[in-house]
């Protein structure tokens, strides 16, 4: 109902943007304390910014995480930075892209602090906070953890079929919703910053760190893991880009192809030149690099994946309520008219 008063009292350019259409991806710019989520489409062109949906003056500073939730909109952790320079810690929730429609403070400043987290089917936040993972209330005040038998350095969260996957300190943890019990340990490669799972049970690891340096001395080529979901390595999918750092998150699109954003480092490894999304097909074949408008600083990627049907719904509710409005403009422009014409009529 928000989005279609929003669309109402703005313009039709609103409602073409007010819901999160399939196929669409959304990326953060982590620029610090002046970040950002932006929209692109398929084809990789330029849609538009979350920040028209802050108040006026205020700003973000945003971790890298951004998952859908099982409501369809789409959540971020990250500070929320008022006019005068205050922040708060918190998980954002948009409805619709520039939509916000809560912000969920954390008790306090980083406290937890929220390394990864997704949103489960009632609501409640899981969080892993390095060396817990636990089901959060939305407002934060009760919570239940998870029994952990081996790892740590929990970092980045992903959902899947009722299990819940956590990438940490080289290494990744599967464990039940239900239960809130570890079912397996896997020990891999390297430190890792996020992970992302296909419809088909494949779960992708994503590097937190790369060695640049030694990609360009010794001609090494970086990669993604690739294992199944109960925690069986499957292979390496390679990208191969000397400069390739890839700190963020990971997504698989709609045809089961892998995006993975980074930034580009300068030869020397030390300055960011620009960042771009690697890209990978369904059977993990490295395609080349996309570079995205307006992108300043690579972090966390989703990729909407809601029903058609749902869409054309929505544009017909937009137009519809415009349509209303419309109407009732007319009819009071008509019925002041006619009052202005009696007292025109009267008798001086």
């Amino acid at each position: 109902m928000l989005v279609v008063v929003i669309c109402a009292l703005t313009n039709v350019a609103a409602c073409a943007r007010a819901q999160f259409q399939s196929g669409h991806l959304y990326v953060t710019d982590r620029v610090f304390r002046d970040g950002d989520i932006l929209e692109y489409d398929a084809n990789f062109n330029y849609v538009g910014s979350f920040k028209p949906g802050l108040q006026s003056g205020n700003n973000l500073n945003l971790g890298g995480g951004l998952r859908f939730g099982p409501d369809g909109h789409l959540y971020n952790f990250g500070e929320l930075i008022d006019t005068g320079g205050n922040s708060r810690t918190g998980i954002f929730d948009w409805s619709a892209p520039a939509v916000l429609a809560n912000f969920y403070p954390t008790p306090g400043f980083y406290v937890p602090e929220v390394e990864g987290f997704d949103v489960l089917p009632n609501g409640h936040f899981i969080v892993a906070d390095l060396s817990t993972i636990r089901d959060y209330a939305r407002d934060f005040a009760t919570f239940q953890d998870y029994t952990i038998t081996q790892g740590g350095g929990w970092q980045g969260v992903f959902l899947h079929n009722g299990a819940v996957f956590v990438v940490g300190v080289a290494e990744l943890g599967g464990f039940d919703t239900g239960t809130r019990t570890q079912n397996f340990y896997y020990g891999s490669m390297t430190d890792n910053a996020d992970l992302s799972v296909r419809a088909d049970g494949v779960i992708a690891l994503n590097y937190q760190f790369h060695d640049n340096d030694a990609n360009l001395l010794n001609g090494t080529t970086d990669s993604v893991e690739l294992l199944n979901s109960s925690g069986t390595f499957l292979k390496k999918a390679f990208v191969p880009d000397p400069l390739w750092t890839a700190d963020g998150g990971l997504a698989f699109g709609l045809n089961g192809g892998l995006f993975v954003p980074s930034n580009e480092l300068n030869p020397a490894g030390s300055a960011i030149v620009a960042p771009h999304l690697a890209l990978l097909d369904s059977s993990f074949n490295y395609l080349g690099s996309q570079t995205l408008a307006h992108w300043r600083e690579a972090g966390g990627i989703a990729i909407a994946q809601v029903p058609e049907p749902g869409a054309l719904t929505l544009f017909g509710a937009c137009a519809l309520t415009l349509g209303v409005v419309t109407r009732r403009r007319i009819r009071l422009r008509q019925a002041f008219i006619g009052i202005m014409n009696l007292l025109a009529a009267r008798p001086q």
